[in-house]
């Protein structure tokens, strides 16, 4: 049962969802204005424009990955059919990317505050913590950072359907059961870790609700999820089979090295002071998770009216929609924690909190709102300022290199930006401390030989070429490389050869189809140049028209 209150004396009267949206525009409408960072959005948005750029690609989606020609094992065509949407109306110009991220942010808030007075919390209540949701700083990665959608997206779903999933416990209904299913699914395509839901939906039932039998709601819930989750299962074997992937003793290992990292995303949730485009658990502070932790354990241990099951519940939601993004084949590469991987986990953490009796009981007075309003503006100001470190690929980049000064990827990165504004000097000095942090640093090795390549140093550049390869033989790019170094010294043979072997590795490499391409209509066997112009003409690039001219077709 609802509890009585007053009548709502600071609720927007008739458009709440309006101040909402309000808010998050404010707050970001300068992102309308960002570049990209070249962290994932040139590969997701710039490098595959050939794909996005056409709507009929849609279905094609399915049976993509993600990153399409990559070895990782991610399976998101939810994410990607949203930049074909993005790319039919900006193209390769980022504002209507960002202007997506802000419009599913404003999204995800509304259905945070129908979410929040579905479960029975007043709607003065439920919309002031949408609004601390829509401000909260540690969610800025997820809307001034264009891959930040992934969650942002993933809430949105996960949302809307935990709403018809309270609705058809409630009422039953084919209705809220279908809509429950339906954006069940969406979720699960746009992020793996939304299957979570399925697990979350019977420990509502069974701990929350108390119901002690398997019901015919749960019955038909269970076969529900068990055929979204099936054909979406054998969808993302066929697609991502050959990719690398762990077996369960990594999985396990990862788990458990990652998994204190959940200290330190409760510590941004409540403290969101030590923020950061980058950060990995090494240069994050524990002090702040530790104290969060236990301010909230005091709050609920003194709270004689919380609803402990209800709790229990949203504590679980925050771990289990938070764990799967700890367990990544790429982990020991890129050992990051980025921050808008938190964002569906945070919808517990506003659970949480209102259910403690201060906050339930003293939410209308003048003092405790007084207070809220200082903390919504300390927020708003801390996301105003966080989100400018996502203006462009150096700023971002900077910013992660100050916050993370651990990360052989972060300088990895920023030297990577170096070069390609022209600046080798300040690039080289990067790539070295990469490789100074981490030896084996992936592409460490095959950047640094790229700078000797472009300073004519071919030997050195070889040498560094051949330690990215032996290290991870799996890295086309290092082939590549490693075949213009021999062709330039004349190895013509053995360039040829390396280049196939990129192709080997990875079928997509437009760069080794151009090269085979040319040095076959230079050895005069067009036969096989035009073979290669058909294979870049299937990846969406098209050869200079002087170019078919020469090696005689159109």
């Amino acid at each position: 049962m609802k509890r009585h209150r007053p009548d709502s004396s600071f609720l927007p009267s008739r458009h709440p969802y309006l101040w909402i949206i309000l808010t998050g525009f404010l707050l970001y409408a300068k992102t309308l204005s960002y570049g990209f960072t070249y962290l994932d959005d040139n590969i997701l948005v710039l490098n595959n424009f050939s794909f996005i750029s056409k709507l009929s690609n849609i279905c094609r989606a399915f049976g993509e990955k993600v990153f399409f020609d990559s070895f990782l094992p991610y399976y998101r065509p939810g994410l990607v059919i949203s930049f074909i949407l993005d790319a039919q109306f900006g193209g390769v110009e980022p504002f209507f990317y960002h202007f997506t991220n802000i419009l599913i942010h404003v999204t995800a808030a509304s259905l945070v505050f129908r979410a929040l007075t579905k479960l029975n919390y007043e709607k003065e209540l439920s919309f002031l913590f949408a609004i601390i949701f829509t401000v909260h700083p540690a969610l800025t990665q997820a809307v001034a950072w264009i891959p930040g959608r992934n969650d942002s997206l993933l809430a949105v779903f996960v949302l809307a359907a935990f709403i018809f999933f309270l609705q058809f416990i409630e009422k039953k209904g084919v209705g809220n059961y279908i809509l429950h299913l339906t954006f069940f699914a969406f979720a699960v395509f746009v992020k793996e870790s939304a299957v979570m839901l399925a697990a979350l939906s019977f420990i509502y039932i069974f701990l929350v609700r108390k119901e002690r039998t398997f019901s015919f709601k749960s019955k038909a819930l269970l076969i529900g999820y068990a055929f979204v989750i099936t054909a979406w299962h054998i969808l993302r074997k066929r697609v991502i089979s050959g990719s690398v992937e762990m077996n369960v003793f990594d999985m396990a290992g990862y788990f458990v090295t990652y998994f204190p990292a959940v200290i330190q995303f409760i510590g941004k949730a409540v403290f969101p002071a030590n923020l950061s485009v980058f950060p990995i658990m090494e240069d994050t502070s524990y002090i702040y998770g530790f104290i969060a932790v236990v301010l909230v354990i005091l709050g609920i241990s003194i709270s004689k009216g919380s609803r402990n099951a209800l709790i229990s519940f949203a504590a679980l939601w925050i771990i289990l929609f938070l764990a799967p993004s700890f367990i990544r084949p790429h982990a020991s590469i890129v050992n990051d924690v980025l921050q808008h991987r938190f964002y569906t986990s945070m919808f517990g953490f506003m659970i949480i909190f209102m259910e403690m009796d201060f906050i339930k009981e003293k939410y209308k007075e003048k003092s405790f709102l007084s207070a809220a309003g200082i903390v919504i503006a300390i927020f708003f100001m801390i996301a105003f300022r966080h989100s400018d470190e996502f203006k462009d690929r150096l700023t971002f980049w900077n910013n992660a290199v100050k916050t993370s000064p651990r990360s052989p990827f972060a300088r990895l990165a920023l030297g990577n930006m170096y070069y390609m504004d022209g600046d080798i000097d300040r690039a080289e000095a990067e790539f070295g401390k990469a490789l100074d942090l981490d030896p084996r640093t992936v592409r460490g090795h095959y950047y640094l030989g790229l700078i000797y390549m472009k300073k004519g140093l071919l030997k050195k550049a070889e040498a560094e070429f051949k330690k990215e390869i032996v290290m991870y033989p799996y890295c086309d790019q290092g082939y590549l490389a490693l075949g213009v170094t021999y062709h330039r010294q004349g190895n013509f043979k053995d360039a040829e050869a390396l280049w196939e072997r990129t192709l080997s590795i990875n079928p997509g490499n437009a760069d080794a189809m151009k090269n085979l391409a040319i040095y076959y209509s230079q050895a005069k066997d067009f036969k096989k140049s035009v073979s290669y112009v058909v294979r870049l003409r299937e990846v969406g690039v098209e050869p200079p028209a002087e170019f078919l001219k020469t090696i005689g077709t159109k």
